[in-house]
């Protein structure tokens, strides 16, 4: 969601800080664990231009792969949010709105297969370049991970019924 710890406190106060993804991150990957990163929700005017010190600092940390979602707000959330916004960020309340409507075709949310987790016009299309240019940048996303089952055991016995 973003590094800023004000922020991630304000928009989801019981998940953990961002030091401690990252040190998740650190941890799996120097364990040989192949860790990616989903850069989500992206709000235009208030976390995109956060991409790319995000995908900086994990893949400083041993991220291999990234991905970007961008915010969606489908039914009532969209009034929380607006509310919420409205709260906490008063003063950039009307950048973020307009923002957002410029990723959903002059809409708050978009229900389109497809285009409702990565919007559409030109502001969708800058923040996915400047995603692309940053992965390109810190060599995210570049070759095929190497996935293995030989370390899976099958469980012993019959399988048991659920019902």
């Amino acid at each position: 969601t973003s590094l800023n710890q004000d922020l991630t406190r304000k928009m989801e106060p019981r998940t953990s800080s961002p030091a401690k993804k990252l040190e998740a991150i650190e941890t799996l990957s120097k364990h040989s664990i192949p860790v990616g990163v989903l850069v989500a929700p992206v709000i235009p005017g208030l976390t995109d231009q956060e991409i790319p010190s995000i995908l900086r600092e994990t893949a400083e940390r041993g991220a291999r792969f990234a991905s970007l979602q961008m915010l969606r707000l489908p039914f009532a959330v969209k009034d929380l949010f607006v509310d919420w916004i409205r709260r906490e960020y008063p003063d950039r309340e009307n950048r973020i709105v307009s923002r957002l409507k410029q990723v959903r075709g002059g809409k708050m949310s978009s229900y389109e297969f497809g285009e409702r987790m990565r919007g559409s016009g030109e502001t969708a299309k800058a923040i996915h370049q400047l995603f692309r240019a940053s992965c390109k940048k810190y060599h995210l996303n570049e070759g095929e991970l190497e996935l293995s089952t030989d370390k899976f055991r099958r469980p012993s016995g019959p399988q048991i019924e659920m019902f």
